[in-house]
């Protein structure tokens, strides 16, 4: 079998990969890590919803250094508009807004992880669960 190395800043040309053929480049603190999805990382399901949504549609995710793991369009908007109001452009700091009710928030934990993606839940539900305690 031949092997190609293909770098790439496109989600579109991404979403034509196997998943786990992807290596991701990141720096942590002066090294450079190799961060990828190991078979076994997402079971089946997981994998078929992570492939459908991430690599499908939002390929740009793969380029994030952060990835705000939200529970829908609301939180989004929310979050975006802070963002803009605040004079921050997620977009220029590499940061993504991630909706995970479709998907799932261990499946994009897991994700994350393995590609060495840094990431944050913004979540009404744990901030309620919070004020409980």
């Amino acid at each position: 079998m031949d092997k190609k190395l293909v770098a790439t800043h496109s989600g579109d040309l991404l979403s034509e990969v196997d998943v786990y053929s992807i290596r991701r480049l990141y720096k942590k603190g002066s090294a450079v890590q190799v961060g990828a999805l190991q078979s076994g990382t997402l079971d089946e399901r997981q994998l078929q919803k992570f492939d459908h949504f991430v690599r499908g549609t939002r390929g740009e995710l793969f380029f994030a250094r952060v990835w705000i793991l939200v529970e829908g369009e609301t939180d989004v908007i929310l979050l975006s508009g802070s963002a803009r109001v605040l004079g921050l452009d997620l977009e220029q700091s590499a940061i993504r807004l991630v909706e995970y009710a479709q998907v799932g928030l261990s499946t994009f934990i897991s994700a994350a992880d393995s590609l060495g993606i840094a990431w944050h839940i913004f979540s009404m539900v744990m901030l309620r669960e919070l004020k409980l305690r």
